[in-house]
C-alpha cells in the first residue's frame, strides 16, 4: 500500500522455490490509494481520485518492472463487486455504479502499465464475470480477466464459455478453494481436498491448447494458511480460530467458514504463526502441481 515492494522476497521465492509473483494494485479497492474516505468509498468519477490510482500504478511498475520473478500485473480485487454486498469484505467503490467510469480507469491503468513495462501482461481482479461487457467495450487494453470464483465442487461450470462469449481474452482464476470447517460436523478436511482437486483439474482441462475451451491460463488457491483474524461477525474474538458460518457459498455445507480456507492450518494457535499442520488438499496440490497434463 504505502511502503515499497518487498522486491527482495521476490527474488528470493523465484530463486529458491520457483515461485513468481503476480503484483496487484488495488485501484481504490478499500479506498487504497484513492484519498477517499471509508465513508465515501473510491469514486471513479473523480479525476483527483483517478489521478492519485494512476500515480499509485506508475510507481508500482517502476519499483519492479525489471524484476524477473515478476509474472503479471493485476488491477483491482472485487472492485466491481455490489454495492449492497454484506459480504465480510465490501470493495468500498462505485464500480458497480458508474461501472463505465471504472473501466475507462482500468483501460488508462493498462496502457500505463504497458507503457512503462511492455514485457508483463495485466489483468484484471474481478468478482465472477460481473461487468465483463462494460470491460470489453471501455477496457481494451487488458490482456487477460482475472476471476475470484467458488463455483463448487465440480468446478467452474460454464464460466469458460461464458468469459470467452462477452470479452475475448485468457481466463486466471485468482482464488479459488474450500475451507475445512462443516457447520454441524466440524473439521472436515476430506471435502476440501475433493473440492480442490476437482477444481484444479477443471482449470487444467479448459487450458490453452487443451481438450476444454482453451479459455484458461491457470489458477491461484486460496488460501496457504488459515486466516485466523478475518471473521470479525463476533466481537472481542480476534486471534481465536472461529467456526462461525460467515458467507453463503456453494461449498459443502452452504457456507463458508472464513478462517478455515487454508491448504494448511496453525494447530491450536499456541505456536502461531509458525506452525504449518499440512492437510490432505495440501498433498492433493503436490501431485496436481507435479503432474503433466494429458494432451
Amino acid at each position: 500500500t504505502n511502503h515499497p515492494l518487498n522486491l527482495p522476497l521476490l527474488r528470493k521465492m523465484r530463486r529458491n522455490f520457483g515461485i513468481y509473483g503476480v503484483l496487484n494494485e488495488f485501484l481504490g479497492a478499500y479506498t487504497v490509494h484513492s484519498g477517499a474516505t471509508w465513508e465515501q468509498g473510491t469514486d471513479y468519477r473523480d479525476p483527483q481520485q483517478r489521478k492519485q490510482m494512476l500515480e499509485a500504478v506508475r510507481n508500482m511498475v517502476e519499483q519492479c518492472k525489471g524484476e524477473p520473478g515478476l509474472l503479471a500485473y493485476v488491477l483491482g480485487n472485487e472492485n466491481n463487486m455490489p454495492a449492497n454486498f454484506s459480504g465480510v469484505n465490501a470493495s468500498r467503490t462505485n464500480a458497480a455504479v458508474y461501472p463505465e467510469a471504472y473501466a475507462s480507469l482500468l483501460n488508462e491503468a493498462a496502457a500505463l502499465i504497458h507503457k512503462l513495462d511492455p514485457d508483463h501482461p495485466v489483468g484484471v481482479g474481478n468478482m465472477g464475470l460481473n461487468l465483463l461487457d462494460v470491460y470489453a467495450e471501455k477496457a481494451p487494453e487488458l490482456d487477460f480477466i482475472g476471476v475470484n470464483e467458488y463455483a463448487g465442487k465440480e468446478g467452474f461450470g460454464a464460466l469458460w464459455e461464458a468469459a470467452r462469449a462477452i470479452f475475448d481474452r485468457p481466463v486466471l482464476i485468482m482464488e479459488f478453494g474450500c475451507d475445512a470447517y462443516r457447520t454441524g460436523k466440524g473439521f472436515d478436511e476430506e471435502d476440501q481436498a475433493e473440492y480442490d482437486r476437482n477444481n484444479w483439474q477443471d482449470i487444467v482441462y479448459n487450458r490453452v491448447g487443451g481438450p476444454g475451451t482453451g479459455t484458461s491460463i491457470g489458477g491461484m488457491v486460496f488460501e496457504w494458511l488459515d486466516e485466523w483474524w478475518k471473521d470479525t461477525s463476533v466481537k472481542g474474538r480476534d486471534g481465536f480460530h472461529d467456526t462461525d458460518p460467515t458467507i453463503e457459498m456453494a461449498f459443502p455445507d452452504g457456507w463458508s467458514q472464513e478462517e478455515w480456507l487454508g491448504i494448511a492450518g496453525q494447530g491450536y494457535g499456541r505456536s502461531s504463526p509458525f506452525l504449518r499442520e499440512l492437510r490432505k488438499t495440501y498433498e492433493v496440490f503436490r501431485e496436481l502441481w507435479n503432474a503433466k497434463p494429458e494432451h
